[in-house]
């Protein structure tokens, strides 16, 4: 569509015009301020289906690279409690967190282990508010967003 190609070069030209990327000298993650709260987000980019009305950060779900990138993020998570971070609140987004339930408890239950969390909020599409799904999260997640997906059946 004309519209969606003119919005895309523009969203682009606007970003590199605002968002300044560049390689770091940091060989590793900065330590915690003092007297500075942290709110915990990770990021699961995972989809059953890429759906063409999302913009965000995101690939077709494969168990073996999801299972792999749960690891390593929970590898991050471990270097990050040995410099001192403490967290209060997770917030969980994606892509769909909950397209692979055993890795995200396990990465739930981490992050009570190794942080001290109190509250987790995780994002989820409708299809997966299963019984099974919402059995797993139970005592491990305070909030659900559930967003509409769309209002069109045919993408759904």
């Amino acid at each position: 569509m004309l519209s969606d190609r003119i919005l895309t070069r523009t969203l682009r030209l606007m970003i590199r015009q605002s968002l300044k990327v560049g390689p770091t000298n940091l060989d590793r993650l900065p330590p915690p301020r003092d007297g500075r709260d942290y709110l915990l987000y990770v990021h699961i980019p995972f989809c059953e289906r890429l759906c063409p009305y999302c913009s965000f950060n995101r690939f077709p779900f494969r168990d073996s690279l999801a299972r792999s990138y749960f690891q390593s993020l929970r590898e991050e998570m471990r270097m990050a409690s040995e410099l001192g971070y403490r967290f209060r609140s997770m917030y969980i987004g994606g892509g769909t967190p909950t397209v692979q339930i055993d890795e995200l408890c396990a990465t739930i239950d981490l992050a009570f282990e190794l942080f001290g969390v109190e509250e987790v909020s995780c994002e989820t599409n409708p299809n997966h508010l299963t019984s099974a799904v919402a059995g797993q999260l139970e005592g491990r997640v305070q909030r659900l967003s559930v967003g509409i997906q769309s209002f069109d059946d045919g993408l759904l």
